[in-house]
């Protein structure tokens, strides 16, 4: 059987942006942009610029209720891929109750776990929110294969479990909202002060905004003044050697004169 090629180019523009593309430095776009044309387009394209443009900010970016979550996928516009915050996949977890088959297990939702994989939590957070939330427990009288009421999870999430994630995130973080994570929002959407809403060209503003970072970096600036101090050590260094060099000179012009008297002296004296 044959089996063709398969190129970088193969790979869907989507997939690149959403799953390669957030592992990536600034330096490793400019070296995969300079790879080939489809390339060169993704990586100058503000579907991948935008993940850094919005790292640059962060600190001055801030999510309100009118802002549109769409989850960790940002490629598009599409509303019909937007994610809902904090959608919990369901994970579930054994927990033996000590009781004579069939009832001696029970299934338990795993809230960190769940709070955990939706990444629309603080890390900080997944503590103390599981410590709030109490636990959802289904007795299994069916064969263990039996999954969970798709529904009862459901309505346990909107009566125990996003309550107080909203109550959690509007006393620590005065809004009233279920996720946290500024990446899961359309930046559009986002509240932000006007002298950084270029959002035409994400690429430009970023590389302006880490070459002022650069010029205005304190580690360089005092790398630069002790390279100046360390150049005038060398200097001093040098005159020093040169001053030794030529006091060693002069002592060997005194020590070879007197070798020659030592020697002349022998040879008057016939020894």
């Amino acid at each position: 059987m044959a089996f063709s090629m398969v190129s970088i180019e193969d790979i869907p523009w989507e997939t690149i942006v959403n799953y390669i593309a957030p592992h990536l430095t600034m330096k490793e776009f400019g070296a995969m942009a300079m790879q080939n044309k489809f390339l060169r387009d993704l990586f100058h394209s503000n579907d991948v610029w935008k993940r850094l443009y919005v790292n640059t900010c962060l600190d001055k970016l801030t999510i309100t209720e009118k802002s549109v979550h769409v989850g960790p996928l940002q490629s598009g516009q599409d509303p019909l891929l937007f994610q809902p915050p904090c959608k919990l996949a369901g994970y579930e977890t054994w927990v033996y109750t000590g009781n004579p088959p069939p009832n001696g297990y029970d299934r338990v939702f795993n809230t960190r776990r769940n709070l955990l994989c939706c990444g629309c939590v603080d890390i900080t957070d997944i503590e103390p929110l599981t410590a709030q939330i109490r636990s959802y427990r289904v007795p299994l009288q069916s064969p263990v294969r039996a999954l969970a009421p798709v529904e009862d999870i459901h309505q346990w999430c909107n009566k125990e479990v996003y309550p107080k994630i909203r109550q959690y995130n509007k006393e620590k973080y005065g809004v009233d909202c279920l996720c946290t994570n500024k990446h899961h929002y359309l930046i559009e959407t986002l509240d932000a002060p006007k002298n950084i809403r270029n959002f035409k060209d994400f690429r430009k503003q970023t590389l302006s905004k880490t070459l002022t970072i650069v010029k205005d970096n304190k580690e360089i600036k005092a790398r630069v003044t002790s390279v100046c101090r360390n150049k005038k050590k060398i200097k001093n260094f040098e005159r020093a050697i040169a001053e030794l060099q030529k006091l060693n000179m002069d002592n060997q012009v005194h020590i070879s004169k007197s070798k020659r008297l030592l020697n002349s002296l022998k040879n008057a004296v016939g020894k």
